[in-house]
């Protein structure tokens, strides 16, 4: 134990005045030779013009591939550098603003020899501002007939980029199916706009009053023969047969069949000596339904 001791306490300055030069040596010769590292450096943005908007999100930060002597590199590798890149955006007049290795000020003797990115892209385009109407659309069933409609808000104001704005001539709503007649009032959402684009007034819906009503068409029966009632005896017709225009609903005419229409005259109880003319009736239809024969009267002759 003593002879290892004595080992290395005998001339012990000596001993550590070679350990000192050796360590010198080492970083002397470790420092002459080149080493790579990364370094991160942050972006500044300032001035950004009035009436311009940001398109795209802004990169913080870019980093950088270093190399140069190993004692400054170890300093720097993996760090924040403490100068910051600051760029103008009143400056910038296209869509990216490029870097170069002489824009980061490094210690002497370091260089770089790779920035990632390599640009940093900046979109800025005209802010303006444009009425367009909230459009709305009506699945119509055929049988209903949409009387009214009123949107509130009818208009809205939009502001953001240019491109933007001008790709929406207006703002569709949700489609809505008409299903019964009455007025209904309801509210739809506005679709979903990117979020450089406001909306003036600021609403998330619209309010919708919508009136429906039957829908009414006609539809013609033609050549119905006319029956007679009330007295009987010898007579002629003229004509003998009739149309019948009848106005309804769509349903409620697809339903109806030539049978149904039956077009009549009422003789009464005295028969018929002389020639007159009588209005054709029709046999009870449904109140939806309205008629019209064509002619409207039958002359009624007495004899054959």
């Amino acid at each position: 134990m003593r002879r290892l001791l004595t080992l290395f306490t005998r001339n012990w300055q000596l001993k550590l005045f070679s350990l000192l030069i050796s360590v010198g040596l080492f970083y002397y010769v470790r420092n002459d030779k080149d080493s790579e590292g990364t370094l991160l450096v942050d972006i500044h943005y300032t001035n950004q013009p009035d009436g311009m908007v940001l398109l795209n999100e802004l990169i913080p930060s870019v980093k950088l591939n270093i190399r140069g002597p190993w004692m400054g590199v170890r300093k720097l590798d993996g760090a924040t550098w403490r100068h910051k890149i600051t760029v103008d955006l009143s400056r910038i007049k296209s869509d990216r603003y490029d870097l170069d290795s002489t824009m980061f000020l490094l210690p002497k003797g370091i260089r770089v020899t790779g920035i990632m990115p390599q640009y940093l892209p900046v979109r800025l385009e005209q802010r303006i501002e444009r009425t367009v109407p909230v459009s709305f659309k009506l699945e119509n069933d055929r049988n209903f007939l949409v009387a009214e409609t009123s949107l509130e808000p009818g208009k809205v104001k939009l502001t953001g980029p240019k491109s933007l704005v001008l790709s929406f001539p207006n703002l569709p709503l949700p489609p809505w199916t008409v299903q019964k007649e009455g007025i209904s009032e309801f509210t739809l959402p506005l679709p979903e706009l990117p979020p450089s684009i406001q909306v003036k007034p600021d609403v998330k819906e619209v309010r919708v009053r919508v009136v429906v009503e039957k829908a009414i068409t006609s539809r013609q029966f033609s050549r119905i023969p006319v029956t007679v009632r009330g007295a009987k005896g010898r007579y002629t017709l003229e004509p003998k047969t009739v149309d019948v225009m009848v106005e309804g609903s769509r349903k409620g005419l697809a339903n109806l069949t030539p049978a149904s229409i039956v077009p009549f005259i009422d003789l009464g109880k005295k028969p018929v000596d002389k020639e007159h003319y009588l209005p054709v009736q029709l046999q009870k239809l449904p109140a939806e339904f309205h008629f019209r024969p064509l002619p409207s009267q039958v002359k009624v002759r007495p004899g054959n």
